[in-house]
């Protein structure tokens, strides 16, 4: 009898867990990119704030919850993101980033 069968291998339930999480950052990293794109287009107009909708749900990627990608795409921008040119992230449920911006 192989005893393998009935060990219980953490580190591939810990692997395919690492791996999900990879790919829902990408995904999150993807939406940030856009909103810098968006900005860059709106700032081009002589504007200093635009509204972004986090898309509630995204087929073919892993789940996330508002809070998860929300806190993420915030804290990107203030990891990221030269401070001084960006006045204020604001959050409104239930899903829609305020972001302004200096010029």
């Amino acid at each position: 009898m192989d005893n393998n069968k009935n060990n219980l291998d953490m580190n591939y339930y810990r692997l395919k867990m690492n791996e999900k999480k990879k790919i829902k950052y990408k995904f999150f990293d993807s939406i940030f990119n856009i909103i810098i794109e968006k900005i860059k287009i709106i700032a081009n107009n002589c504007e200093n704030w635009c509204l972004y909708e986090i898309p509630i749900i995204m087929f073919g990627y892993p789940e996330y919850t508002m809070n998860e990608i929300s806190s993420y795409i915030i804290n990107k921008f203030k990891i990221h993101i030269d401070n001084k040119n960006i006045d204020e992230i604001i959050f409104y449920e239930p899903n829609i980033l305020y972001i302004k911006w200096s010029l």
